[in-house]
């Protein structure tokens, strides 16, 4: 009888993933099939969905964690992006009230304030008394430097111009 050495993927040694393995995978892609056209009938769709692309793109940077909670992800732009609180929903785009902001208020009464995003955001300013068009989105790209050395990413706001209230 002669030696049989397995390999790391599974296979043996001169094996490849042929037919056998296969018809050994079947039964879990086809529960996994019915599983998604059942739920599709439904109007809903699967928690697990092979058949959804993914895009990634080239402004995607360093994820800033959640094992557990969900998930949340910060843009070299410096937006907030591909977060999410629940399996398959995952908002790709930035979302404006995910943002962060800085407030600083001097002794003397000065207060100043801007919100941490390069972009500019197309927004409504009809009730500029309140919500997200009443903040302060005056930050310009190139003021700001973005560093990533994974798992670590930083940005470095310089010469940002803040608005007085």
């Amino acid at each position: 009888m002669s030696e049989i050495t397995l390999m790391g993927n599974g296979l043996d040694e001169g094996d490849t993933d042929s037919s056998h393995h296969s018809v050994k995978k079947a039964p879990i892609g086809i529960r996994l099939f019915q599983h998604i056209r059942e739920q599709s009938s439904n109007g809903r769709r699967g928690f697990i969905d092979p058949f959804v692309n993914r895009y990634i793109t080239s402004s995607h940077g360093v994820p800033l964690g959640g094992v557990g909670a969900g998930s949340i992800g910060r843009s070299y732009k410096g937006e907030f992006q591909l977060w999410q609180l629940f399996p398959r929903i995952c908002e790709d785009k930035p979302v404006l009230s995910n943002q962060f902001s800085v407030f600083v208020s001097r002794t003397s009464g000065e207060k100043y304030s801007s919100v941490l995003f390069p972009a500019s955001p197309h927004l409504v300013k009809e009730n500029a008394v309140s919500g997200i068009g009443s903040w302060d989105w005056n930050l310009k790209s190139n003021k700001s430097t973005y560093h990533a050395l994974y798992p670590r990413a930083w940005t470095v706001y310089e010469g940002t111009y803040i608005i007085k209230w």
